[in-house]
């Protein structure tokens, strides 16, 4: 989907607030993607009922099509990033009326894709959110090009993803929550607001 049609998808709607993030399954599909694509629709309209809601599922890129060793490969995430931030350059230019509230969210998988593209390109975002992260390519939150009050991120005590500890044997034995692709951003030493999960989830 290009800018122009996301516009259009949401025209009339004139969202004061658009969520948009890649999907981050390691093995998904787009019918489950979709349905927590609505999750969030709903959830933002019951938090926000006087502002106009926009979602936005970004399917449009190679996921890793298992966890090992697809989603311990980076070329993944390299090769959306681009994609990612111009995409979101897009929604900025083609937008009528003032400003939309932008967030990006990724989930999994995707919160590496959405970390790179946030580091390397800028995202044009107001607010990004990670869950269920194996890490987003930067130690910090203030090393995403958006302020660290502005980046949040959740991670379920029980989920898997906490088994992706850090490649770097120079980090063995040290905090837990270096993982694959760098620190947890939910962890609170990464500097973003932390995002309330329910500790018995096995997945973010």
């Amino acid at each position: 989907m290009d800018s122009e049609q996301a516009e259009r998808d949401t025209e009339g709607t004139a969202p004061d607030h658009r969520f948009e993030g890649p999907a981050g399954h390691p093995v998904g599909g787009v019918k489950g993607d979709l349905g927590n694509n609505q999750a969030v629709l709903d959830r933002a309209q019951q938090i926000a009922p006087d502002q106009k809601v926009a979602t936005i599922v970004s399917e449009g890129y190679e996921s890793p099509n298992s966890l090992v060793p697809g989603a311990a490969e980076e070329h993944y995430a390299r090769g959306a990033e681009k994609d990612l931030a111009d995409f979101q350059q897009g929604l900025r230019v083609t937008h009528d009326g003032p400003p939309s509230h932008n967030t990006v969210l990724g989930h999994s998988y995707g919160s590496t894709v959405v970390g790179y593209a946030s580091r390397d390109h800028g995202l044009h975002a107001d607010d990004i959110a990670f869950l269920g992260s194996p890490g987003v390519g930067v130690e910090h939150a203030g090393d995403l090009g958006v302020p660290a009050d502005h980046v949040w991120a959740g991670t379920s005590r029980d989920d898997a993803i906490h088994l992706a500890a850090s490649p770097d044997p120079t980090t063995w034995g040290g905090s837990p929550d270096q993982h694959w692709y760098g620190m947890n951003p939910a962890d609170p030493a990464f500097g973003g607001n932390q995002i309330p999960s329910n500790p018995r989830r096995h997945e973010t």
